[in-house]
């Protein structure tokens, strides 16, 4: 039976309990479950598209009509597929239009070398917008020996001989003052468009692809030179068409290092102008289709259609030709297969494409409609790379928090060693170096800015997919080789769907991932050792897999409610425990309120550090985002660090005055004691 003062004690901690826990405990978990479902709205312009079956293949309900398709004149416009990759979702091709294109040269003339790298056309707009003071700055450190020029790689577009030169010397690498260099990797289709004048070429070993079509009627008495280190694994048997050809030939002293002066030069026939595909915002679409046939395990094939999407939503067309926009013109296409399908690109045709006009007084480029062409491009690249050959990623779980989702996975770099065969020449230049460590071969993921997410979820009864931009300043990832990488990537619910939530996703994949490789030593990476290598379809997270899924605004919810329990049964036990122990001693006897009051300070003070130390770790494990973006964890981290500060400043100050009172109290009680011996009467 309890006492009166017992039932004081009871009536304070209820008291306790409505005035400070049932608030605190309130209001927390309305911060961490309406948080998610107040996310604001994000505008967003990927076309979102219902789907019949997980895994959406590009058949089309009836076969085009293209009989009034005519094809393209020779020489009109130039189509070749320079690169291709693989997934476990699909094929991925770069194809190359061109009618000219911007080449580079030294003061020679006896070559045009074009581009062959994805980031040339940004590196060079961005170089363009610097100002005098820093393109000054960046002089300055070059001439020193302190900056080193950007490495892109090229092909070799067009040879030809001139007054001075007739013995023609593909060069290694063209030097763009201090701005850039050009390192010639491949040569192009048809190369020598005219022979008059050359009677020999020098190709160098950096040179590691040469396709049966780069060189076309070959004169009798040509010959080729070619470097004793040169790797012909990617140069077609028949690249000289019975031609001589002196293998181990010395590369010219005067061409081995890369040349100090280069210039630009336009090239290519201006009248062809070409309109690629015709996105209307009323009216018929022509999208530029590509027609290719499927086999299936070496079965029958079967003929599919793709359609390419317009770059940008606001595109009304791609184009290529000098009037309408440049020589060349670079359009990715990622093709989904499913298990055990195979494309055979000697069957693949072009469609949809049409000569430009000019309509108007203000000259509107719009596509001449009544006749349309096709092209069968030619094929550019001598292998496939599959891209088990670069990474292999796992999933490993997915969570959720404040409107974000978490997806994470495990990025392995693949034993197959890939580089030997990307990059053969400065592989075997490189390779004593590589295998006693003082160079190792880094693997990144590069541009993220041009990769998305695509999210299939469910919506109500149907799959529905969803295309979202990765956004970031630091658009790569280093990948580790002695260990596994964990990887993780954030994006807000809302810029999915506005009733979005992660329990609804079924299948997460990359599109548009950017893997480059290079050699790295102790001062950082080796000139011109870098490969890039675009893949269009990558799963994530599979559609079979059922998401692991982690609710963190459940578990914060549930840490709260049990903490707070604990915190409650152990204070009010703790209280009838002391009451009882010191009931008899007057220093140390219960002060209901008192007592009360400090647990209920104490409860908050230990939640904020709790809980600030329960944001760290989630900031590191499930909430990290392997890029730089914005971290819904990091606005909790701040605000609770700052009082978690304060209140350990108070705590320790709290603490300092107990120990000074109990210093104090034993101090007298010590005083109290020796007077009582001093006032006994004895001597």
């Amino acid at each position: 039976m309890y006492n009166k003062n017992d039932k004081n004690g009871m009536l304070e901690a209820t008291h306790m309990v409505k005035k400070f826990v049932l608030p605190c405990l309130l209001g927390l978990i309305s911060l961490f479950s309406l948080s998610s479902f107040n996310a604001p709205v994000a505008k967003n312009d990927t076309k979102t598209a219902s789907l019949n079956q997980p895994r959406l293949l590009d058949r089309k309900a009836a076969a085009p009509d293209y009989s009034g398709e005519v094809e393209i004149p020779d020489g009109n416009l130039m189509v070749s597929a320079t690169s291709s990759t693989k997934t476990s979702m699909g094929q991925s091709f770069t194809f190359m239009f061109s009618t000219g294109g911007q080449g580079w040269c030294d003061a020679t003339s006896s070559y045009l070398l074009a581009p062959d790298d994805a980031g040339f056309d940004e590196y060079l707009k961005d170089f363009n917008t610097k100002t005098a003071e820093e393109r000054e700055a960046i002089t300055e450190a070059y001439e020193k020996g302190e900056y080193e020029p950007v490495h892109f790689n090229s092909y070799v577009y067009s040879l030809n001989a001139t007054a001075s030169v007739t013995d023609i010397v593909i060069p290694r690498s063209l030097t763009r003052n201090h701005i850039f260099n050009l390192d010639v990797t491949r040569l192009g289709i048809n190369v020598v468009p005219d022979w008059t004048g050359i009677t020999s070429i020098t190709i160098p070993q950096e040179v590691t692809e040469i396709y049966s079509e780069s060189f076309q009627n070959i004169p009798e008495g040509m010959v080729f030179k070619v470097e004793p280190e040169a790797n012909l694994e990617g140069w077609a048997a028949d690249w000289n068409h019975g031609a001589t050809v002196q293998y181990g030939a010395n590369f010219p002293a005067a061409k081995a290092e890369p040349l100090s002066k280069a210039g630009a030069s336009k090239y290519g026939d201006e009248t062809q102008n070409f309109i690629i595909g015709w996105y209307p915002k009323t009216g018929e679409q022509k999208p530029l289709t590509l027609e290719y046939k499927v086999s299936v395990n070496g079965g029958a094939a079967e003929t599919r259609y793709f359609d390419f999407a317009p770059t940008s939503a606001n595109s009304l067309f791609e184009c290529v030709g000098r009037q309408v926009n440049d020589y060349t013109k670079s359009l990715y296409c990622d093709i989904p297969l499913a298990e055990g399908e195979e494309i055979d690109f000697s069957s693949t045709v072009l469609h949809n494409i049409y000569r430009a006009k000019t309509v108007g007084e203000t000259a509107i480029t719009e596509p001449e409609l009544s006749q349309a062409y096709s092209i069968e491009p030619k094929q550019g690249f001598s292998r496939a790379y599959d891209i088990n050959d670069f990474i292999k990623c796992s999933f490993t779980g997915l969570s959720t928090f404040s409107g974000f989702s978490a997806i994470d996975l495990n990025v392995d770099i693949s034993e197959a060693n890939i580089y030997e065969h990307l990059k053969s020449n400065y592989y075997n230049t490189h390779l004593n170096d590589i295998k006693s460590g003082k160079l190792k071969i880094r693997y990144r993921l590069t541009s993220l800015t041009l990769c998305s997410f695509r999210i299939t979820y469910r919506d109500g009864g149907a799959d529905v997919q969803k295309d979202v931009k990765i956004v970031t300043p630091v658009a790569q990832f280093k990948l580790e080789q002695q260990k596994g990488n964990r990887v993780s990537f954030l994006f807000k619910n809302s810029d999915i769907a506005a009733n979005f939530s992660a329990d609804k996703i079924k299948a997460v994949s990359f599109v548009g991932l950017y893997v480059t490789l290079d050699l790295l030593a102790q001062k950082g990476p080796i000139a011109r050792s870098n490969v890039i290598t675009r893949f269009g379809y990558h799963s994530i997270m599979p559609y079979t897999e059922k998401a692991n899924l982690f609710d963190i605004n459940a578990f914060l919810i549930i840490l709260l409610i049990a903490y707070i329990a604990v915190f409650v049964g152990t204070t009010i036990g703790l209280y009838f425990y002391l009451k009882n122990k010191y009931k008899n001693d007057e220093f140390r006897r219960m002060k209901n309120k008192s007592y009360f009051t400090k647990a209920a300070l104490f409860l908050f003070g230990s939640l904020v550090v709790l809980f600030d130390l329960v944001f760290i770790v989630l900031r590191a494990s499930a909430l990290n985002n392997a890029i730089v973006v914005y971290n819904p964890a990091d606005a909790y981290i701040i605000v609770l660090s700052v009082m978690s500060v304060v209140i350990i400043g108070y705590f320790i100050k709290y603490m300092v005055g107990v120990i000074k009172t109990n210093k104090e109290r034993r101090r007298i009680i010590k005083l109290k004691l020796n007077e009582d011996v001093d006032d006994d009467g004895t001597n």
